[in-house]
Parts: C-alpha cells; structure tokens; sequence
C-alpha cells in the first residue's frame, strides 16, 4: 500500500495534482490539475466554494451540516480542495 496518508501533514495552498492518484505532479503532465488545498479548514474551504458568499448563515448552516455527518461517522476531515 503507497504511503500511509495519515502520517502526512494536509496541503495547503494551491498544487499541480494527478487526478488519477491525487499526488503531486509535474509542469507538462497533461492529465494534471491545479487544486486549491485547505489543509483541515473546513471553514475556509466552504467560504471559497463561492456559492453562498455573502450569506453567512448559508455557511454556518453547511458547516454545522458536515460537522454531524463527521460526528456520525466517527472521524475527521484530513485536507479539503
């Protein structure tokens, strides 16, 4: 199995990834993709997404939303783009 992805620290900022393996990848791979990474910060990740700027109650209630589904199944958010 490749590296144990738990060890790793979440990306944060904006990356060139392989969408096949969600890994790095080189300027020129023409299956690449840029990603805007935020680490564990659900917060910042639901601000950018756009749709709901301006309205802070949309926010809180799609953070709240995916704090009970993270509660229900027991674990946590490792990185989000």
């Amino acid at each position: 199995m490749p590296e144990d992805i738990y060890k790793r620290i979440p990306r944060n900022g904006v990356f060139l990834i392989d969408p096949r393996t969600n890994e790095e990848a080189f300027e020129g791979d023409p299956t690449a993709v840029r990603r805007n990474y935020f680490g564990n910060d659900l917060n910042s990740a639901i601000k950018s997404w756009g749709l709901l700027n301006g309205n802070k109650g949309a926010i809180v209630e799609v953070e709240e939303i995916v704090k009970r589904i993270l509660e229900k199944l027991q674990t946590e958010i490792f990185e989000l783009y």
